[in-house]
């Protein structure tokens, strides 16, 4: 989800969040250089996560849907790269590091992104539900200043918003040998009542959709609100199913590909061609 500061987005008069990447580019470029000319030189406008990794996965599977790119394979296996809409998210993200993002954004992770925001250096900043609670903890610097809203889409006609699902899960391994209190343990960890500590403690989002209206669960984490928009209007999955086994090849080869462009080693028409021939050998095999 995308998370901002309100009170500068107030400061910048812009009277609502973006809404489309090009309204975030603007946004961030101009409170930016704002916050920059008042002193602050270490601001960046957005902050997300650029190390080769599954956070890259997740991002870039964001940035491609959000431009109509697809989700690279189908729920049947097929193959869904739309070649030019990925190509028109990659070089739009690339564009980003060393303006309004960090140049060593391609290094970060979540936790990375994490810290530079809650030492409100940052105008907006992609990252998972965790990141609420740790955002307004009581000696945050940012406490009463964040507000958290779903990503921006692009300008193709079909773009859309798109927002990563993440994953908590709990299973039970086959060679249990006491299958029974497992299924207990999960069981009561799935509960109504755990899901609502874990909601309003560590951020976790609840599985139970009646928990998103629980006056408790809102209370204690007000981002459950709004979470309810993101899950209903732009939660997209990674291909995992679709992959099975070969999910952990199809996102190494993924990411570090797009790490790549990022990176300035590949053009962003060469990676998506050499993306979509890894991914065709991979699920071939």
């Amino acid at each position: 989800m995308l998370y901002y500061r309100g009170d500068l987005l107030k400061k910048y008069h812009f009277a609502h969040s973006p809404a489309t990447w090009s309204e975030l580019e603007q946004q961030a470029r101009v409170i930016q250089d704002g916050e920059r000319a008042s002193g602050n030189r270490r601001f960046w406008g957005f902050l997300w996560q650029g190390a080769a990794s599954e956070a890259l996965t997740c991002n870039a599977l964001e940035w491609q849907m959000s431009e109509g790119g697809g989700r690279l394979i189908e729920p049947d296996g097929k193959l869904d790269v739309k070649h030019d809409r990925i190509v028109i998210a990659l070089k739009r993200a690339r564009g980003w590091i060393g303006t309004i993002s960090p140049p060593d954004v391609t290094s970060q992770l979540e936790d990375d992104s994490l810290r530079i925001w809650e030492q409100g250096d940052g105008a907006f900043m992609r990252n998972w539900p965790y990141a609420y609670p740790e955002s307004v903890r009581r000696n945050s610097s940012i406490r009463n200043r964040v507000a958290v809203t779903i990503l921006p889409k692009g300008a193709a006609s079909n773009g859309r918003h798109a927002d990563t699902l993440g994953g908590f899960q709990l299973m039970i391994s086959r060679t249990s040998k006491n299958k029974s209190a497992a299924i207990e343990l999960v069981k009561f960890l799935t509960s109504p009542e755990i899901q609502r500590v874990n909601a309003t403690t560590r951020g976790y989002a609840p599985t139970r959709a009646d928990l998103y209206y629980d006056s408790k669960v809102l209370k204690g984490n007000p981002l459950f609100g709004t979470l309810r928009d993101v899950l209903l209007q732009g939660a997209v999955t990674r291909p995992s199913t679709a992959a099975g086994a070969r999910y952990d090849a199809v996102s190494h080869a993924y990411f570090s590909t797009v790490h790549q462009v990022l990176t300035g080693q590949k053009s962003a028409d060469e990676a998506v061609g050499e993306i979509e021939k890894q991914l065709r050998n991979i699920m071939s095999n």
